[in-house]
């Protein structure tokens, strides 16, 4: 894997180079600082190129889109390089969704059946955490997926529809191995494992890493075949899928209500007022009340979710069994 390494450093070289003397004049007069910080990007280019190629060696998962833009309509010229986004409604219309999915990859099954993971490039320690997602934060990338799996036909073209298999951030950071680590090869590819969260399914856990060892994505396979680590079965993503949208359309109605106080929310010592642009606008005072994130383990989010659901089904169901017609939830 040296030589690897050494063409990656070269290529990347080489087009940082070729980028400097063509939009910015080359290095001439170019700060110290400047070319330090220009010498750290390249490092972290090389680290995410090999481990992106490392990963891909031995994944039956294939990229099919890069920079896929989200529209929020029908381009009225025909656009073809994007697809267009789910549309919520709600009491004062709808909420359109726009964006960029930075990779999509796919994987058909031997039965034929497809399954779509979206992947997004972190320079720094994105952590995913349902705890946020359920607070309303952090819903990108579930969204993207979703949305992704709407617009089957731009991938099968008709003949089936996508399965969601899972959300992957990909660190760029530039990681180092000590010197006389054993195995350092696997010691670097566990430092830049991608972390998300993928589908509790034996088969698509070994799509995605061939061994089932945790190396590259954040879940594996246990000694019986059992699938462990951040996953959620088909039912979950579904679940995960109305906390979304009903979480986006009541975002929706405060905005237009005009609900819009300064309640920040508050993840242990860290407080997003301490890093706000608008702090002299908005004059809140650090006593006033704030919400706090409340942590509990993956699991437990996913039985309240579960418990929720079934609650609604029982109480459409006693509905339905009360009068005859079941209620449009």
């Amino acid at each position: 894997q040296t030589a690897l390494s050494e063409r990656l450093q070269q290529d990347v070289r080489r087009t940082v180079e070729q980028y400097l003397a063509d939009a910015m004049g080359g290095r001439e007069h170019k700060s110290g600082r400047f070319l330090y910080q220009l010498q750290l990007a390249e490092r972290s280019a090389v680290n995410m190129l090999w481990h992106t190629l490392m990963e891909l060696r031995q994944s039956a998962f294939v990229p099919a889109d890069y920079e896929l833009t989200i529209l929020p309509e029908p381009d009225p010229n025909g656009r073809t390089d994007g697809i267009v986004a789910m549309r919520l409604p709600f009491s004062g219309g709808s909420v359109r969704l726009t964006g960029k999915v930075d990779r999509v990859d796919l994987f058909i099954r031997f039965d034929g059946t497809a399954f779509v993971r979206v992947v997004d490039y972190k320079t720094g320690t994105k952590v995913f955490d349902l705890n946020e997602l359920t607070a309303g934060l952090n819903m990108q990338m579930l969204l993207y997926l979703f949305i992704i799996c709407d617009n089957s036909r731009r991938y099968l073209a008709g003949r089936g529809e996508l399965q969601p298999a899972g959300v992957l951030y990909q660190p760029l950071a530039d990681v180092t191995v000590p010197r006389g680590t054993a195995d350092a090869e696997r010691a670097r590819l566990r430092a830049m494992r991608m972390n998300g969260l993928v589908l509790d399914d034996p088969g698509i856990v070994q799509a995605m890493e061939e061994q089932g060892e945790q190396v590259f994505i954040p879940a594996g396979l246990d000694k019986g075949g059992t699938v462990k680590g951040s996953a959620v079965t088909a039912r979950q993503f579904r679940l995960l899928r109305g906390v979304v949208e009903q979480l986006l359309t009541r975002m929706a109605e405060q905005l237009l209500t005009g609900d819009i106080a300064a309640v920040p929310l508050v993840d242990g010592l860290y407080s997003p007022c301490d890093c706000c642009d608008y702090r002299a606008v908005c004059a809140r005072d650090r006593e006033e009340p704030v919400r706090s994130l409340q942590k509990r383990p993956m699991q437990a989010v996913l039985e309240e979710l579960a418990t929720s659901a079934d609650g609604q089904d029982g109480g459409a169901e006693k509905e339905e069994n009360g009068n005859g017609t079941s209620m449009d939830r």
